[in-house]
C-alpha cells in the first residue's frame, strides 16, 4: 500500500509559487490571461451589477448611520486635530548625514 507523500504537494507549491513570482517566467500574466480575463470577460455583467448593488447598499448604510461625510482626523488627549492648513502644509524632508549608510530596498536583507 502505497501512502501519499506531502513531499510532492510541498515541492509542486513551491514551484507554482516560483513560476508566478519570477518576473522573467510571467507566471502571474500567463495565469490571468488564461484563466482570470476569460472569466471575467463572461461575467462582466454580472460582476458590474453586484459592484453597483453593493455600492448603493454602502451609502444607504452610510447615510442611515451619518456617515454622508468624509471621515475627519480624530484628536487624542496628546496631540491636537490638526487644522485644514496644517493638513495641507507637507512634512519637510530631514536632511541625510554624508557618512549615512545606502537605503536598502524593503525586504531585502
Amino acid at each position: 500500500m502505497r501512502v501519499a507523500s506531502s513531499h510532492n504537494s510541498a515541492s509542486s507549491h513551491l514551484l507554482t509559487c516560483c513560476v508566478v513570482c519570477c518576473g522573467d517566467l510571467q507566471g502571474a500574466n500567463v495565469i490571468y490571461k488564461r484563466f482570470i480575463e476569460p472569466y471575467l470577460s463572461k461575467h462582466e455583467a454580472v460582476v458590474d451589477a453586484n459592484i453597483n448593488t453593493i455600492r448603493e447598499e454602502v451609502k444607504s448604510v452610510r447615510k442611515a448611520v451619518g456617515l454622508n461625510k468624509a471621515p475627519q482626523p480624530v484628536a487624542t488627549a496628546a496631540e491636537p486635530a490638526p487644522t485644514a492648513a496644517q493638513r495641507s502644509v507637507p512634512e519637510p524632508e530631514k536632511p541625510v548625514p554624508e557618512d549615512a549608510p545606502a537605503p536598502s530596498a524593503p525586504g531585502m536583507y
